[in-house]
């Protein structure tokens, strides 16, 4: 249903899926226009026809586009009866199951039962993103492109080729589902993809980290705690939101950057990172006074760090600019009639002073430092020193 290849008319499809139920008979009638319209059907159905279908819904298989890109196709075999948790992210999984090289084989792997954490990365990526769309007690078929499964170099130890598609056959028999799971097997969850994240951040794959850190955030989200464990929660949660930024950035969307900011410094409200973060955000955008107070947060916080102090100078060096184009605009705006400087009347210098570093040379002086502060995705607390 719903695809071009699909025989039923629009209207037919419709009714099947709103409102029709397993081992369920109906009549469904069409007027022309949500059944073969003026064309008709040659042969079969004339010009503006209204059509009826007896229909009996024995069984439906479920197909899920995962990806959006036709790389990851989940085929749910049959619907069940009953209520079965998901297969989330993170959710501990029990399955059996069986994968092959498309089209005719080899079997690489299974039949083999196994226990999985669904996100933490044992099973290819496909594999994992496409078990999220199965319940307990189901079977399925997911079906991966290369990129989604074992890539360009395929995997020997398996027997799997390179650029390969593959396809698993599974079936799902037990689900400890995440809102299961104690809070501290949710954070070590979120650790681990955080860890993920960061890895696809340093590989410039800035969407894949990006839903990585959105899983890790979903764990903990509405989770607080208490003493220790409270503070890893908060601790969690604030570097998971700059790190977020940090992807921002990267992709030229400030706003979300400041946002994801703004947030990490509800939860910390010293933190420099978050601080220095938004001040560098603000100045891009021309916001030149919240930055600055941004960053002389951030200076009271740790008054020897450099990379702050350089930012700082930078702010201060728009605000001349900016004040020296004001005075300009205002003072011809204000000037008397037939007021002039004379032309031989010899301009003053202005005092020398050292330009503070452009923001090209900032982050070449973080790399060599080893902080890339104004880049990379990293993790500080309250105590971290960025220089």
């Amino acid at each position: 249903l719903g695809t071009p290849t699909c025989p039923l008319p629009p209207g037919v499809e419709r009714a099947i899926c709103k409102e029709m139920k397993k081992g369920s008979n109906a009549l469904i009638t069409c007027k022309s226009e949500y059944a073969f319209g003026e064309m008709g059907l040659p042969g079969k159905v004339p010009s503006n026809a209204t059509v009826e279908y007896e229909v009996t819904l024995a069984d439906w298989n479920a197909v899920h586009d995962v990806a959006k890109d036709g790389g990851i196709i989940v085929k749910c075999l049959g619907q069940l009866d009953t209520y079965g948790p998901l297969c989330d992210d993170a959710a501990k999984v029990t399955l059996t199951v069986e994968g092959k090289v498309m089209p005719n084989g080899p079997v690489f792997l299974g039949p083999a039962e196994k226990s999985i954490t669904v996100g933490d990365g044992e099973m290819p990526d496909g594999f994992e993103r496409g078990l999220e769309k199965i319940k307990k007690g189901q079977h399925a078929i997911i079906t991966c492109k290369p990129q989604y499964a074992y890539g360009e170099a395929g995997n020997a130890e398996l027997g799997v080729p390179a650029n390969a598609d593959v396809q698993f056959v599974l079936t799902v028999t037990e689900v400890t589902p995440t809102y299961q799971l104690q809070l501290n097997d949710k954070l070590s969850a979120a650790e681990r993809r955080k860890e993920q994240g960061n890895d696809m951040f340093k590989a410039a794959e800035l969407e894949r980290a990006l839903a990585k850190y959105d899983k890790a955030f979903k764990l903990i989200q509405y989770e607080q705690g208490e003493g220790e464990e409270g503070d890893k929660v908060k601790d969690m949660k604030c570097t998971l939101h700059l790190n977020k930024a940090a992807i921002c950035d990267k992709q030229g969307r400030l706003e979300d950057s400041i946002e994801q900011c703004t947030k990490a410094l509800e939860l910390r409200p010293h933190s420099v990172k978050a601080l220095f973060r938004r001040g560098k955000a603000f100045s891009t955008m021309g916001k030149l006074d919240e930055a600055l107070s941004d960053l002389k947060a951030a200076q009271n916080q740790e008054p020897g760090n450099a990379s702050v102090k350089n930012q700082i100078a930078i702010v201060r060096q728009k605000q001349k600019k900016q004040d020296d184009k004001d005075k300009t605009v205002f003072g011809k705006m204000f000037a008397k009639p037939g007021s002039f400087t004379p032309k031989d009347e010899p301009k003053k210098e202005a005092p020398k002073e050292e330009a503070p570093k452009d923001e090209a040379e900032e982050e070449a002086h973080d790399d060599a430092e080893g902080t890339k502060a104004d880049e990379d995705v990293v993790e500080l607390d309250d105590n971290t020193k960025m220089s």
